[in-house]
């Protein structure tokens, strides 16, 4: 759908309500997403791997580091630094194992990139993601710690996060979809080839389709906040190329709905709510975020003086309130 000729501007305080009620929703009703499970994956390898004397020093710096990342949020950037201080000072003066040593690295070069970024230094923000990707290949390609490529895809979204706030979504949306298809369990798909490991694992745990729908949903949270943007044309383009690349072979639950985001930009609702229809059917229990953005754009493509149209909203609306319990307030109007 051409996004200038919509019923309805797509709002980004719209967006940010849907987000915030998805996060609600599934604090309540659900299981935590892949954090804990990463977290407890992790500390398993090494705990086979090091001293339980590494674990500790892995778990004062781990507290030290999550205290500097508060302070960061808050926006307190003297008590944040401090932290960090902390924990190069505990890495320098305490004996620890190479895997160790390197695992904290990586999570610390992680937190201090978001340091960075939050008091607008996006360059250094940037070199310290890449000094993180490079360290948790070593970990996985040398030590075999498998685990951390859950913590190497954390940090592709990092970069797209980042992108996404300083506008800049076409270089991050390619990067998200191409970390959701390398979660699916498509190695050729990782999104930084410079960085990739020679390691080939298993990804059919329930952390990896966890880690796979986030990484899906945060493309289709990009795909709406840019749909109405200056680069509207271009997104849409990258959307129908994603539906027609011969060598980008693209499991359901990831095809489907970018099927029906295409249509959407082609401006042909019927073709749009048939195709919504179909990708809101199977299996979306998992992913609320794509079903209410797409449910959100149906309330875009509508067409008020069509009876048949509206009866498709509502049975849309109704799936989703069985599925999820509500629906947002946001999309009660539609």
């Amino acid at each position: 759908m051409n996004p200038r000729k919509t019923k309805s501007k797509p709002n980004g305080d719209q967006i940010g309500d849907l987000i915030r009620f998805v996060e609600d929703d599934l604090s309540s009703n659900q299981p935590r997403t892949p954090a804990t499970t990463f977290d407890r994956e992790l500390t398993q390898k090494l705990h086979d791997m090091v001293p339980d004397a590494d674990l500790v020093h892995l778990q004062q710096c781990a507290i030290r580091r999550n205290a500097a990342l508060r302070h960061a949020r808050e926006k307190k950037k003297h008590l944040s630094h401090q932290h960090f201080v902390e924990v190069r000072a505990l890495l320098r003066s305490v004996p620890a194992q190479p895997a160790t040593r390197l695992t904290i690295l990586s999570f610390l070069y992680s937190a201090e990139a978001y340091f960075h970024f939050k008091f607008s230094e996006k360059g250094v923000a940037e070199r310290f993601l890449w000094r993180s990707l490079k360290i948790d290949r070593t970990l996985q390609d040398r030590y075999g710690i498998d685990p951390i490529d859950i913590h190497r895809l954390q940090t592709a979204s990092n970069f797209c996060r980042m992108w996404k706030g300083g506008g800049e979504f076409k270089r991050a949306l390619p990067v998200l979809l191409d970390a959701a298809r390398y979660a699916a369990g498509n190695e050729a798909a990782w999104p930084f080839p410079e960085c990739a490991t020679r390691r080939r694992i298993g990804r059919s745990s329930e952390i990896w389709r966890a880690m796979t729908h986030q990484l899906l949903g945060e493309l289709f949270v990009g795909l709406a906040e840019a749909q109405d943007g200056v680069e509207a044309g271009e997104i849409a383009r990258f959307v129908d190329q994603a539906c027609q690349s011969s060598d980008a072979i693209l499991p359901d639950f990831i095809r489907l709905p970018l099927e029906a985001k295409r249509a959407f930009f082609e401006d042909d609702p019927g073709a749009f709510l048939s195709r919504a229809r179909v990708a809101l059917d199977p299996g979306y229990a998992e992913n609320p975020l794509v079903y209410f953005l797409l449910l959100r754009d149906v309330g875009v493509a509508v067409r008020p003086d069509s009876p048949g149209q509206a009866d498709q909203i509502m049975t849309l609306v109704r799936q989703g309130s069985g599925r999820f319990q509500r629906v947002p307030a946001v999309l009660s109007r539609h």
